[in-house]
């Protein structure tokens, strides 16, 4: 099983948003494989696709089971903000290495530090992430 960090803020409310595989489009996302309303699940490609997260409070996390090595590659996840270019996207890539899960996070639209750390991860830094990436990462504390 592995885990793909992605949370909004619903400051403004829920929204509808995306994952899929592959690098984030200008819209909507490639090779969907879960979408939301911003309350419930909507569609999936597979069960082998679950968001478990709170889903009303922005948590979007996506979780995959039953990983092979066909699961490795890049992921966007897209939350669909009202306004012209106003989308929240990040893409993680996965890696898997004789057994080991890698990972590393791309904010598209918002800048944040990336640090190395004594996880196969890497350590994220920004002031709207910093409280959901720590735990998940391991030993990166914020």
């Amino acid at each position: 099983m592995v885990t793909l960090p992605c949370t909004y803020s619903i400051s403004y409310g829920t929204t509808t948003m995306c994952w899929g595989r592959g690098q984030c489009p200008s819209s909507k996302c490639n090779n969907q494989i879960i979408w939301t309303d911003g309350k419930t699940v909507t569609w999936r490609k597979s069960d082998k696709y679950q968001l478990m997260g709170d889903i009303e409070k922005g948590n979007v996390t996506l979780t995959i089971t039953g990983v092979t090595s066909e699961d490795a590659g890049s992921y966007c996840c897209r939350v669909e903000i009202p306004g012209i270019f106003n989308d929240q996207k990040s893409e993680i890539n996965v890696k898997i290495k004789e057994g080991k899960l890698l990972a590393s996070v791309n904010f598209l639209n918002l800048k944040a530090s990336i640090q190395n750390c004594s996880y196969p991860f890497k350590k994220i830094k920004h002031e709207m992430y910093s409280f959901f990436f720590q735990g998940i990462f391991g030993g990166c504390v914020f």
